[in-house]
């Protein structure tokens, strides 16, 4: 007898409902004799993220093996993101439950399931380095529009951390006041003067 998990997310907007999700699992678990079902629901909650309250409880009880099979309408009910549903998809692997998901009729169930996983991860990767490549071509576009790229050079008065220093301050408390490492102060001193630097 299998124990069944049925998960349920609709963001604010959503065509699809809940209750529509609901008709489309209850007809799957017709054709089922399942010793137990739960059900889990998020409402107005974006697929765009996995610290969902329902999604959570659903993850915990993965953990903890209380099911075998996890049942949603869609995969993108569990999440939009390519990435964090193949990080999902590790999990319930690793906890033995298999996923069915009824209207793109994916099922990691059977001689099949091992491939459908394997087709999620490349597509999720294939995203991945896309996303890169775009991150890569907006920095060198800046760049070519003479963009400064990288973290912004501190401004630090020299000669008022020499008098802060002359005054009995550390050197923590200086690079702390202008909100920099001691490491970066001692480097800024060094390079204002040829004198030996202020430790």
């Amino acid at each position: 007898m299998m124990r069944i998990a049925c998960y349920m997310r609709c963001s604010t907007g959503d065509k699809q409902t809940v209750e529509s999700q609901r008709t489309e699992i209850e007809s799957y678990l017709a054709t089922r004799s399942p010793k137990r079902v739960r059900w889990f629901e998020d409402v107005g909650h974006s697929g765009g993220k996995l610290d969902r309250p329902a999604f959570k409880k659903l993850m915990d009880d993965v953990r903890r093996r209380r099911f075998d099979i996890l049942v949603c309408y869609r995969l993108d009910r569990i999440s939009r993101s390519l990435f964090d549903a193949v990080h999902v998809l590790d999990q319930l692997r690793q906890n033995d439950v298999r996923l069915v998901t009824l209207a793109d009729g994916i099922s990691f169930d059977g001689p099949y399931g091992g491939l459908m996983y394997a087709l999620i991860a490349g597509l999720a990767e294939l995203e991945r380095e896309a996303i890169r490549e775009r991150v890569k071509a907006g920095l060198r576009a800046a760049k070519a529009r003479g963009v400064r790229l990288g973290r912004r050079v501190a401004v630090i008065d020299i000669e008022g951390a020499r008098r802060m220093r002359a005054e009995g301050m550390t050197m923590r408390e200086i690079a702390e006041h202008f909100g920099i490492s001691v490491r970066t102060l001692q480097r800024r001193l060094r390079g204002a003067t040829k004198t030996p630097s202020l430790t």
